[in-house]
């Protein structure tokens, strides 16, 4: 077989670089931000660091106006998260508050971005992310009570369509893992297209079904992924056959492996 000239060669270079290019971004916009380890939520130093990873991405010259403009979205979510906080009117808070049963409660955040509490009153919550929550409030609340022993679960409306179990909008905690949100709405169904499931808002995909499969197979948390009060998981039908069916339950057994998050509000904090 003969072999390629100098100018095949550099075709396939050219090729090349472009592949790793596209694959490299495709990992940035799915990956979101780093694994916190032992940590729920995301740190502000992390979310800052992903900011400064974004900004280089867009200053590339590997990369294309199209791809870039990807990367900028991101880079702007990121910016208000710094900003503005991760909490907005209408999302949820679990509070427990040891020996005070009247701030033991599940609270909604309310106009301004505030969390009005019994006995309390407003807490402003602009510019407090989910991984600051907790220490926050407990700062807020030793100036009425001696030394509170506070634990808190934020989290979030997420609508969840298509081919789950009972499709809807479910109060999930921002500190459980992609794969284990889908358990709030009962699980896939019979018909699911697993490996295109994908995340929108506001009719924009925030993660494509391979972005999506890779941030389960990853183990990243929906405050990780910027999730956000209104956000869709939307999981596609599929139709018949017996390869597809095949697939489907392959794809299926790898999703129900991941450890279950416990939704069930009286054992969040056992």
């Amino acid at each position: 077989m003969a072999r390629p000239g100098p100018a095949a060669r550099r075709t396939w270079s050219t090729v090349a670089v472009v592949v790793v290019a596209l694959v490299a971004v495709e990992s940035l916009v799915g990956q979101q931000l780093p694994s916190g380890g032992e940590a729920r939520y995301t740190s502000r130093a992390e979310l800052e660091a992903w900011l400064a990873r974004l900004g280089a991405a867009v200053q590339s010259p590997a990369y294309s106006e199209g791809l870039k403009a990807r990367v900028r979205v991101q880079e702007g979510e990121a910016r208000a998260r710094l900003a503005d906080g991760d909490f907005h009117l209408g999302d949820r808070i679990l509070l427990v508050v040891q020996g005070e049963t009247a701030l033991t409660d599940t609270f909604t955040v309310g106009q301004g971005d505030s969390l009005v509490l019994p006995l309390v009153g407003p807490i402003p919550l602009r510019g407090v992310l989910h991984a600051e929550l907790e220490g926050y409030l407990t700062a807020q609340l030793a100036r009425r009570i001696r030394e509170p022993r506070v634990e808190v679960r934020p989290m979030v409306r997420l609508g969840i369509e298509g081919a789950v179990t009972r499709p809807g909008f479910y109060s999930v905690p921002v500190g459980a893992l992609l794969g284990d949100a889908l358990m709030a709405a009962g699980g896939l169904g019979p018909t699911a297209r697993a490996e295109q499931a994908r995340m929108e808002r506001g009719g924009r995909n925030t993660l494509t079904a391979s972005a999506f499969r890779q941030a389960v197979s990853a183990g990243r948390t929906l405050d990780q992924l910027g999730v956000r009060a209104g956000d869709r998981i939307v999981v596609p039908e599929r139709g018949g056959g017996a390869g597809e069916a095949e697939a489907r339950l392959r794809v299926v057994t790898v999703l129900l492996s991941l450890p279950l998050t416990i939704f069930a509000v009286t054992q969040l904090f056992h």
